[in-house]
């Protein structure tokens, strides 16, 4: 249902001719994310952080054993987690926003050790 609205509202938005470099990066993805938390977003805004709720979304679902315990964390709360995990790592800013959202969630959502 998300990506349906992201696909709607990003097709009735005027394009920002973006390059490819652009918006792989986790600077990208930080400031789509950083719409979800505005006070009064615009519809521009909006759809940033439709955006962002549907990266999150597709990287979590994509995620086989061995990824983040994100359990039932909703979608806001994973963005959240990585707007301020990237805040306090702005190196990452600069590098593939797959790595920075990875790095995250692994650190704020951690997995409890099974007894064996």
């Amino acid at each position: 249902m998300i990506i349906a609205t992201v696909l709607f509202l990003a097709l009735s938005q005027p394009s920002h001719h973006l390059t490819e470099q652009e918006v792989i990066l986790g600077a990208f993805l930080f400031h789509e994310c950083q719409a979800l938390s505005l006070p009064d977003p615009s519809e521009a805004d909006k759809v940033k952080g439709a955006l962002c709720l549907a990266y999150i979304e597709g990287f979590t679902d994509g995620q086989i054993q061995g990824g983040p315990c994100v359990g039932r964390a909703s979608y806001g709360d994973m963005a959240a987690a990585y707007v301020a995990w990237m805040k306090k790592h702005p190196d990452l800013m600069s590098m593939d926003k797959r790595v920075g959202v990875l790095m995250a969630l692994g650190q704020v959502y951690t997995c409890s050790p099974k007894p064996y």
